[in-house]
């Protein structure tokens, strides 16, 4: 079975570091953006299986990244990591793919769990 392709989009890169860390038991392959505008340019180039997306970054908020690859055609599920709670991240997101919510501070068993849940059908 091929590698999963993860990419972890977080404006903090102590936030992304710390991501790309704790995943790291799983044995896939993550890049790493530290702006919407540096994860559309390589959606351009590659195909992911998975986005972890902070919903708060700047100066393109992972809302709006979300909406550009909806967009884009890109049907991919998603993680959104935010200080946010779950219910403020649903009211506001309104795309149609699956989203989870992992909150900040991240914790590694909480992105374990949901990332591994978004990839359930290809990590069994």
């Amino acid at each position: 079975m091929p590698v999963r392709q993860v990419l972890v989009a977080d404006d903090d890169a102590r936030c992304r570091g710390a991501m790309t860390r704790m995943l790291a038991p799983l044995a896939l392959e993550i890049a790493e953006a530290h702006s919407g505008f540096s994860a559309l340019e390589l959606v351009r180039w590659r195909r992911f299986d998975l986005f972890i997306i902070d919903a708060l970054m700047a100066p393109m908020s992972g809302v709006e990244l979300i909406e550009r690859l909806h967009w884009l055609g890109v049907t991919a599920p998603v993680v959104v990591v935010s200080s946010l709670d779950a219910d403020t991240i649903g009211a506001t997101l309104a795309a149609p793919r699956a989203l989870r919510h992992v909150r900040k501070p991240v914790v590694a068993t909480a992105l374990v769990a949901a990332v591994t849940a978004a990839l359930e059908p290809t990590m069994a």
